[in-house]
């Protein structure tokens, strides 16, 4: 177990943290803190306990996607994303969580709306979902929204993942 002992305050000062900010060089770490590394359970002289994760991750081979869509046009998106073979983990298909959410907009001048007028502030009631897919399909399943989404611009976000070595 790993033990990191705080260092006792400092007499005389009003904020101990930030005198010794002040006496360190910038970029440089704190080193009033050292670890003391101790077997069995912590102590009572006000160590504070820690534990060390050995897990590594490394980058997934999927990506999370998440799109935004109109409570009335989410089963259509859940099945496009799944015919365009996102959602697929393990010996699973069509894998995917939602949650309810409001979309609130504006649009500008040039823009045609599928909701609302131009220069009015909009509220739709949405549905965000989010999946998993493989890199090598994001071009598909990207094609495959687009073509189901009822937005001129559609809220779309792709995020990397990790997996635990």
């Amino acid at each position: 177990m790993v033990v990191y002992r705080l260092p006792k305050p400092m007499t005389g000062v009003r904020f101990p943290s930030l005198a010794r900010a002040s006496r360190r060089p910038a970029g440089k770490p704190n080193t009033r803190v050292r670890p003391v590394i101790r077997p069995g359970a912590p102590s009572d002289d006000g160590a504070i306990p820690l534990t060390r994760s050995r897990a590594m991750l490394k980058e997934s081979d999927y990506v999370k996607i998440q799109v935004a869509t109109p409570v009335a046009n989410a089963a259509a998106m859940r099945k496009a994303l799944g015919q365009a073979s996102a959602g697929v983990q393990g010996k699973y298909k069509y894998c995917s969580g939602s949650w309810r959410a409001i979309g609130r907009f504006i649009p500008i001048y040039g823009a045609k709306p599928a909701i609302g007028e131009t220069g009015k502030l909009e509220e739709v009631e949405e549905e965000v979902i989010q999946t998993i897919c493989h890199k090598d399909k994001v071009a598909e399943v990207l094609t495959a929204i687009r073509s189901v989404h009822p937005y001129e611009e559609p809220p779309i976000d792709i995020m990397p993942r990790y997996e635990v070595e």
